[in-house]
């Protein structure tokens, strides 16, 4: 019971450490999916928009991995890099993919989440040192993951950037909002090309229909208005914005408002 206990508040320290960035900017996020991702026909041409994006946001390293249970192979856990393969290489054939702090933290988040900040060095375990020790060996020193949960599909997009820390946390609401929605489609464009992925069809999200409301509210949330500011244009209750958001959001698979958006872009459902 004791050692039960233990794990509840350290499970609960790892979360509240590696919290998600909540205040993200949707308004500048508008436009960052790549026509290449969305269009892209192999993983080639996936890897080389992941490239174009990473210059475009001034990332140093980017890696879109698929997490597995214990005991796969490498070869079975598809990922594009970008200056990131022998880094990812020795982080899966390591184990730590399984059990470090981060992937926990991505387990259960669905929102991105910052790592390398000064308060996330604070009462650490020594296995979390350890795997900190890792990281910054590979000169992960300060960066964000981003998790994508679908149907039969999990993955992290996880990104290195040279900023400072303050520079970095001044830059976070955007970069969240931009990863998040490229990341989508990213996410997407792996599991349209990977055997592995592809236990969901491209044919399970080709029967989906919008609703002109629901169209509607995605474009202006696309747009960076808020629910409020939604309700207002198309004189209706914040209350029926939600709604049709809510429904939009389960159509398309989507856990967030910017995945739902990614997704419908990138399904050519909005014209942005």
């Amino acid at each position: 019971m004791a050692r039960y206990e233990w794990w509840r508040g350290h499970e609960a320290k790892l979360l509240e450490r590696y919290a998600p960035v909540r205040n993200i900017d949707i308004a500048s996020s508008v436009g960052v999916i790549s026509t290449e991702v969305a269009t892209s026909t192999n993983l080639k041409e996936t890897q080389e928009a992941l490239g174009k994006f990473c210059r475009s946001i001034g990332a140093e390293m980017a890696v879109c991995l698929r997490t597995f249970d214990k005991g796969d192979k490498i070869e079975n856990m598809p990922c594009v890099a970008y200056k990131m393969e022998a880094y990812t290489s020795s982080y899966i054939d390591s184990h730590m993919v399984y059990n470090d702090a981060i992937s926990f933290a991505c387990r259960h988040q669905v929102l991105p989440i910052p790592y390398g900040l000064s308060r996330q060095y604070n009462d650490i375990t020594p296995e979390e040192r350890k795997h900190i020790d890792f990281r910054e060996s590979w000169g992960m020193k300060l960066g964000m993951l981003v998790p994508f949960h679908g149907q039969n599909s999990y993955g992290i997009l996880c990104l290195k950037f040279l900023d400072t820390e303050a520079d970095f946390l001044a830059r976070l609401p955007v970069l969240s909002g931009q990863v998040q929605i490229f990341g989508t489609g990213l996410h997407d464009a792996m599991r349209r090309f990977s055997p592995i992925f592809n236990k969901v069809t491209n044919d399970d999200y080709g029967n989906i229909r919008l609703t002109n409301r629901e169209t509607e509210c995605l474009l202006w949330a696309a747009a960076g208005k808020t629910g409020w500011e939604t309700s207002c244009i198309l004189g209706v209750s914040r209350d029926t914005v939600v709604f049709h958001i809510e429904n939009a959001k389960k159509k398309l698979r989507s856990k967030t408002l910017p995945q739902a958006v990614a997704r419908a872009i990138v399904l050519g459902l909005l014209n942005i």
